[in-house]
């Protein structure tokens, strides 16, 4: 049974990107003004899938146990159907708007080796969001490698090396195939802690209202430009530490989330540290003073929102829990498919940005819908009969 809470995060950073991606369409930095500040989050809404990906595999592994190759048949099963249709249609779209890219891109993008920022290959340029699933498929993939015997001490092996591996790519600019491969190593970290989040919320009883608070945090830190590196993979563990006492506490069964409804003053103490930490930081840092007022007022504010609404049970409403269920599932093909439309969006012959919006942002939704409830169960059917077959035809 799916985590309501969870699927809610996973929808909602789904539609974070997508309105990131609004500021992508010609005339948006104009007509949005400084309301462009609230959409320009895809990056941390990445972080956040990475963090709930290591959570939901973990959820799933100790409900079901697999091997190695069912695991992997899985993976393949979930993702390779709408991705490789989401990387066609990008190519399509490409050679629209820009001209055919060049087969090494294609290649690249086709073997999940692709970055937006070229450290080996580059990403598709009308469809960039894919980036994120080539590092989705090297988690996948270091984890199946786990399976098996000693499973524990590999996983605690594979976390050591992606912390130092975070560690050198703030040293050294990763470059070619050993940078990149070193560079999704590092972003592991992130992957690991939302695996061992399991562990940690037998020992961590988060209060709602900190909770909120810490996820409040997440603007600030995610803007302190701590790394002067474009990929920071520490940076983006420290995002992930904020987003995490909500993880856990939506982990955690209702009896156990009971049983600590006042603030610990071992909270409250950490809380205050990093908030005042980040509120010096972020002086620092090249956002603008508003946004600066803006990012260091919002902890506060969802303090003080939390504690209004403290008695607020979101999760009960029926109606709410068949929109996230429906969000959480819809995620996937959002994230995938919408990017091409955006690139689309500016072909138009029109210079209005909210028909451009309109366009690209409806079409998405449609897309979505459509690759998630009909293309996914045909493919996935067609995929589950090819493997069975295959099982059955081995010599035994």
């Amino acid at each position: 049974m799916k985590n309501t809470g969870l699927e809610l995060i996973r929808g909602l950073a789904a539609l974070m990107v997508l309105l990131c991606h609004l500021l992508l369409l010609d005339g948006s930095r104009e007509a949005l003004g400084f309301l462009a500040l609230a959409f320009n989050w895809g990056s941390t809404a990445v972080i956040t899938f990475f963090l709930l990906s290591g959570t939901v595999i973990r959820l799933s592994y100790d409900r079901n146990p697999k091997s190695r190759k069912q695991f992997c048949i899985d993976r393949v099963i979930r993702i390779f159907p709408l991705y490789y249709i989401a990387l066609t249609f990008g190519i399509l779209v490409e050679c629209f708007t820009l001209g055919p890219p060049t087969l090494k891109v294609i290649l690249g993008n086709a073997l999940f080796v692709d970055t937006t920022e070229e450290v080996w290959i580059k990403s598709l340029w009308t469809n960039a969001a894919l980036w994120s699933i080539s590092f989705e498929m090297f988690f996948y993939a270091i984890f199946a490698l786990t399976i098996g015997s000693h499973q524990k001490l590999w996983l605690k092996l594979w976390a050591i090396t992606s912390l130092v591996s975070a560690v050198l790519i703030e040293i050294y600019t990763p470059e070619g195939p050993g940078g990149h491969f070193l560079l999704m190593n590092a972003y592991s970290c992130v992957w690991l802690l939302g695996y061992y989040l399991i562990d940690l919320k037998k020992v961590i009883f988060p209060n709602r209202i900190m909770a909120i608070g810490w996820l409040a945090m997440l603007p600030m830190a995610d803007r302190l430009a701590l790394s002067t590196q474009f990929y920071s993979a520490l940076s983006a563990l420290l995002s992930s530490l904020m987003i995490a006492p909500l993880f856990i506490r939506l982990l955690q069964k209702e009896t156990a989330r009971r049983s600590l409804r006042r603030v610990s003053w071992r909270e409250l103490i950490a809380f205050i540290g990093f908030y005042l930490l980040f509120v010096y930081l972020i002086q620092h840092s090249p956002s603008t003073r508003r946004a600066i007022l803006i990012y260091t007022i919002l902890p506060l504010f969802g303090l003080l929102a939390a504690f209004c609404f403290r008695n607020l049970e979101l999760f009960q409403s029926k109606a709410v829990e068949r929109i996230s269920l429906l969000l959480g599932r819809l995620s996937f093909s959002i994230y995938i498919i919408h990017l091409p439309f955006n690139r689309l969006a500016n072909e138009l012959p029109t210079d209005s940005f909210p028909l451009k919006a309109l366009f690209f942002l409806s079409t998405s939704i449609l897309a979505a819908i459509f690759l998630e409830f009909y293309v996914q169960p045909i493919a996935s059917r067609w995929l589950r009969t090819i493997f069975k077959n295959r099982k059955t035809a081995a010599p035994s």
